[in-house]
């Protein structure tokens, strides 16, 4: 029996799609199913498999709210990315709103990351060591037996994957039906013969399981393989007869609601199990020995070919989809190259990528899959209320842009690279530290409530806090990326004349004049007794300027004493040579950093210096110099900011030199 729906009906679930009337589905009841459970088996991989026991047995009786936060970001996104992305025909045309270089590099990583550089090595990887490498025979050659066990699965999944209209059949209709045959036997087995006893919540699930729980879900990963799968779902569709757009559109998102469905209730049971063994045996260090400890309790020893047919069907199934999804992918992009011959090329690296074990793999890969993420997930997010953007050009690549900027620097810090000052102001924002500072930038760029400020201008410093300048390109290209958005650039001059006077920059007062709306001449960092001047290039930005000085208490009686001084700092040159005086000087410090092997925390070409020295070597100089400490690079290593100026004298740059040299 066909599925129907009322004459009138209009499907619009959540703006992912909008269908005319229709009185009679085309695809079947049991074919919907069956596309359901594939689906289901694509995203069902060895992460989904251990997170759900290994939350539940750290959630204990918190479990419920923790288990709900996991719902979220481990079903729903992955449900609404599927369908996003058969909306915009492809991961590609939907990063087409961005841009067209962002869509091929965003594509590019996405499928890598999630392919062969990860998501299918460690699918192969996973089973091996957690099912099969605790029962080898003492003594023996783990590696030779990875080699074996990895060759043998890959070769299944390429024969799965050389004729995708049969994925349907070998999948959705073989595999995944005994996946969840065995999943239900042991949750059957567990109910009636498990020992139960549920825990108190973990620390970390104490306060607010349903945020950490939120979190976990992440783990999974799924939301960048949606961005995969919605292509595989929409061409295994065309088999059936489904052509037109729409058809493939209600059928995607109906096939992904039923697969989330089916996940969130195998969820529910692996996360049941972790909650009721909370409470039996001690904490394990991850979901999988959590897992076969649940096994061993149920089915004993011999429960070790029930854990090895679960973990081996629910990460090969994910395997075959994400190589299917991946070789059609790059057989359009590179059409020179078939379907058949990139499976073959995808297959083979996975399995060489898979043989250099598993921390390897996820040393090199976690930190891309941290930077791309929140990406992927803004990615979804504009797609399902694309209606409300599409008129709005810049609500794409600013939101976007925004997003990836936090989440880089992110990923960066977590894999251990120093990021200096710009690591402090990151860590201003909200939820940073939990991996969530992303949110609130791209909240704000598409805050539209009238009682928030629009961003209207993008401010740079000149020379920066750290003592870098930009050159002329790159202020060329934020100049000419601002005309494009519409916004202001404003340069802080505080520090202009040491910019100017960098001997490794290119930029001219004329440039700085040229290419930007706005700019500042430092007067009180050059010699000034106080006040800035200020250089309007924009003509709009020029009108009643006086009238908001005054307006806001800037309008000086005696204005003059402030000009007098700007006027002697130009004659003859004077406020550039002072600038280049006072860099001079900081060359003369830096060459004999590097000399005596002190590294420099930031390459300042300008009169701001950040070296960095050990602990004895900071108690030293403290004996005759007075020091800014900028911050801690390790437990044993500080960097120093040391700053020269226009007043800096000769003598004083001599003694900190002799002193650096007797260090």
């Amino acid at each position: 029996m066909d599925w129907h729906f009322d004459t009138g009906l209009r499907a619009n679930l959540f703006g992912v799609f909008r269908e005319r009337e229709e009185n009679v589905m085309k695809l079947g009841k049991k074919n919907l199913l069956v596309v359901s459970v594939m689906l289901f088996a694509l995203f069902f991989g060895a992460g989904n498999l251990i997170f759900p026991p290994f939350l539940g047995q750290n959630a204990g009786a918190n479990t419920l709210p923790a288990m709900v936060g996991f719902l979220v970001t481990a079903v729903i996104l992955p449900v609404l990315g599927v369908g996003v992305v058969a909306r915009f025909d492809g991961l590609e045309k939907l990063g087409r709103q961005v841009g067209k270089r962002f869509a091929l590099v965003f594509a590019v990583l996405i499928y890598l990351s999630i392919g062969p550089g990860l998501g299918i090595p460690r699918a192969a990887s996973v089973p091996f060591e957690m099912a099969v490498a605790p029962y080898l025979p003492e003594n023996s050659n783990a590696a030779l037996w990875m080699a074996a066990y990895s060759l043998v699965f890959f070769l299944v999944a390429l024969w799965l994957c050389l004729n995708p209209g049969k994925l349907v059949d070998r999948i959705g209709r073989g595999l995944t039906p005994v996946l969840l045959v065995l999943l239900t036997l042991l949750f059957v087995c567990f109910l009636f013969r498990g020992e139960t006893q549920v825990a108190p919540p973990q620390e970390s699930y104490a306060h607010a399981p349903l945020l950490k729980g939120f979190t976990e879900g992440y783990n999974t990963m799924d939301t960048i393989a949606a961005l995969n799968f919605g292509l595989v779902i929409s061409t295994t569709l065309g088999t059936f007869g489904l052509e037109q757009k729409r058809d493939k559109m209600r059928y995607t998102v109906l096939a992904g609601l039923l697969a989330g469905t089916i996940l969130a209730l195998v969820y529910a049971m692996l996360s049941y199990m972790g909650m009721c063994s909370s409470g039996v045996y001690e904490i394990q260090e991850n979901g999988a020995w959590t897992l076969r400890c649940i096994v061993y309790q149920v089915f004993g020893s011999v429960g070790a070919v029930l854990l090895a047919a679960i973990f081996t069907l629910a990460c090969l199934t994910t395997c075959v989809g994400l190589i299917n999804s991946i070789s059609q992918y790059f057989s359009m992009l590179f059409q020179k190259v078939s379907y058949r011959a990139w499976a073959y090329i995808i297959t083979f690296f996975s399995f060489l990528v898979c043989n250099l074990g598993l921390s390897m793999i996820l040393s090199i890969s976690i930190p891309v899959l941290n930077a791309i993420y929140p990406v992927a997930i803004v990615l979804i997010l504009l797609g399902l209320s694309h209606d409300l953007w599409k008129n709005n050009r810049f609500a794409y690549p600013m939101t976007v842009a925004g997003t990836a900027a936090v989440s880089v620097l992110f990923a960066l810090g977590e894999a251990g690279v120093p990021l200096g000052g710009v690591n402090t102001l990151l860590h201003g924002l909200p939820m940073y530290k939990l991996g969530f500072g992303w949110v609130s930038v791209a909240a704000a760029m598409l805050d539209d409530n009238e009682h928030v400020a629009k961003p209207a201008m993008v401010y740079i410093s000149m020379s920066t806090e750290l003592g870098t300048v930009y050159n002329r390109a790159q202020l060329r290209d934020i100049y000419l990326t601002c005309q494009q958005l519409g916004l202001y650039l404003f340069i802080d001059g505080a520090r202009l004349g040491y910019a100017l006077a960098a001997p490794t920059g290119d930029l001219t007062a004329a440039d700085i004049a040229e290419m930007c709306d706005v700019f500042t001449v430092g007067g009180t960092k050059m010699g000034a007794l106080f006040g800035e001047a200020i250089v309007i290039n924009h003509p709009a930005l020029k009108k009643h300027f006086r009238h908001m000085m005054k307006h806001q208490g800037g309008l000086l009686a005696k204005g003059w004493l402030l000009g007098v001084q700007f006027s002697a700092l130009m004659a003859d040159g004077l406020y550039f040579q002072l600038g280049q005086k006072a860099v001079k000087q900081a060359m003369r410090i830096r060459t004999a950093l590097l000399e005596k092997g002190i590294p420099l925390h930031v390459d300042s070409p300008t009169n701001q210096l950040f070296p960095i020295f050990s602990d004895e070597q900071v108690e030293a100089l403290e004996e005759d110099f007075a020091l800014e400490f900028q911050e801690r690079v390790d437990e044993s290593h500080v960097a120093l900011r040391v700053c020269t100026s226009w007043a800096t004298p000769e003598r004083n740059v001599t003694a900190f030199i002799e002193k650096i040299n007797k260090l």
